[in-house]
């Protein structure tokens, strides 16, 4: 972790071993098999909530700067 407070978390619904936190702009996601942890600028305010497809295998996430954002 970066150190920042974590508003919402998911598992992706396509890798079951990923789980994607959403924080102050960004979003981490964790590998929990390797223990490796990749970060990703998303938006400009806080990640509200984040929400995930088993069907389409996507992640989407909304934030305070009034976006919501699809992930693959």
């Amino acid at each position: 972790s970066n150190g920042n407070a974590f508003y919402s978390c998911v598992f992706h619904p396509s890798y079951t071993n990923l789980l994607v936190i959403g924080g102050y702009q960004s979003l981490e996601l964790w590998d929990m098999v390797n223990n490796q942890i990749m970060m990703v600028q998303a938006h400009e305010g806080i990640i509200a909530a984040l929400a995930q497809s088993p069907v389409t295998g996507m992640v989407a996430s909304a934030s305070h700067d009034k976006s919501v954002k699809l992930w693959k």
